[in-house]
């Protein structure tokens, strides 16, 4: 009997909470100090006060929190900048429900699910009764969207394409293109899909600005199918977000990124995979063995750093199961085949697949080499123990020219 009360308690203090935050007058995170704040503070005191409650996923722990008995999932400092360190600087409240509906399944994704507009747009009007207008209020159409784009395309085809035609693009003009044929089919699925567009709900962004901290509530077009019996919906890792952040936070941001670019050293730049060195037995007239490593997956680890990677120089160490150096092979150098990007914005992550060989031939009976006596000490430690091998990246050569090196 003491337990079913004990659980009967903690039920109504859930229904409780929910309640008070659901009927609030206000938004409870209008008077929070953005970017003074503790982000561990403010995220202890939510869960305590019953604002939040915690979900515990494979690879994280996720904020749960309540709009008039929506559940919403909350991200405190989205990017990764100070996760989990000093101050709250940004929070994304993500609508989304929780699972992932697909043609042929659904599975759980906490907060990354489909949503009904009907129950966004619910939200909204929440956030207009607590804030009022917008400051900003932007919409755009399908149509106004594809006509703005084809804005860009026409003003930056222009700008690359040179002062006088030829005498081939001349003849161009001249020529008659054929409009595309469709079959019936076709074209009443044209006209199906451009009626869908005409009528389709616009996407919003909506902006206010407070004395502490700027409010973004940003959706993007829905879409209507046999899913949820034709009613709009927006699609899975499309769920409109609201978004809370300090002021000048762009500026503060560029400036932890700024800071953490200065003190970066190539290691902390450039990532790879290293394979298990190989010994191998050869027939040369100077040679009998040779040492071969292979480096893969080539790529940036930083997010700070603007500039983009051409070439770094490293050095390839063989350890002992201890971490002693058995061996310091130096100075080779890695040519990119393709620049690695910078990853600052956020926006390009390119690597190189590619695996690149790197060998060296060496006489094993050579005892004046301290090259060849290295590795045969390495070869002959790896008969009956495990080896440890890496790259000690020491220089950088970035694409604007400038040299980044080991301090």
């Amino acid at each position: 009997m003491v337990n079913k009360s004990k659980t009967m308690k903690n039920i109504l203090f859930t229904i409780s909470s929910i309640f008070l935050i659901s009927c609030n007058s206000e938004d409870p995170f209008e008077k929070v100090k953005f970017g003074f704040e503790k982000e561990k503070t403010f995220v202890h005191e939510g869960i305590k006060n019953g604002r939040f409650s915690l979900l515990t996923t494979d690879k994280d722990s996720l904020l749960r929190y309540n709009i008039d008995g929506n559940p919403l999932v909350v991200y405190t400092n989205p990017s990764y900048y100070y996760k989990g360190k000093g101050a709250l600087r940004a929070m994304t409240v993500s609508t989304g429900e929780d699972s992932v509906f697909t043609k042929y399944s659904k599975y759980k994704k906490v907060g990354r699910g489909q949503v009904l507009k009907e129950k966004v747009d619910n939200i909204y009007e929440t956030y207009l009764d607590w804030y009022g207008e917008p400051d900003s209020l932007t919409e755009e159409t399908v149509k106004e969207k594809a006509e703005r784009k084809a804005k860009e395309m026409e003003a930056l085809m222009s700008k690359s394409s040179p002062k006088s035609k030829s005498s081939s693009e001349d003849d161009l003009d001249d020529f008659v293109f054929d409009d595309p044929v469709y079959t019936d089919e076709e074209l009443r699925e044209q006209k199906k899909k451009a009626y869908e567009d005409s009528i389709r709900p616009p996407r919003r962004r909506a902006v206010w600005i407070r004395d502490n901290f700027t409010l973004v509530f940003n959706s993007e077009f829905p879409k209507r199918d046999s899913l949820f019996n034709g009613e709009y919906y927006y699609d899975s890792y499309e769920a409109p977000t609201i978004r809370y952040e300090m002021k000048d936070y762009d500026s503060r941001i560029n400036w932890i990124k700024d800071s953490i670019a200065n003190s970066l050293t190539p290691n902390d730049v450039v990532g790879f995979d290293v394979n298990k060195g190989k010994w191998a037995s050869i027939t040369d007239y100077f040679y009998d063995s040779k040492f071969q490593i292979t480096i893969s997956n080539i790529h940036r680890k930083d997010k700070e750093e603007k500039r983009h990677v051409k070439a770094f120089r490293f050095d390839i160490v063989i350890k002992d199961d201890f971490d002693e150096e058995i061996i310091r092979i130096e100075d080779y150098t890695h040519k990119c085949e393709k620049k690695l990007w910078s990853r600052r914005e956020e926006s390009m992550y390119i690597q190189d697949m590619s695996g690149w060989n790197y060998s060296i031939s060496y006489n094993s009976r050579n005892y004046n080499d301290p090259l060849a006596m290295g590795l045969e000490k390495a070869r002959k430690y790896s008969l009956q123990n495990d080896l440890k091998f890496s790259l000690d990246i020491t220089s950088i050569s970035y694409s604007d020219g400038t040299v980044l090196k080991s301090k």
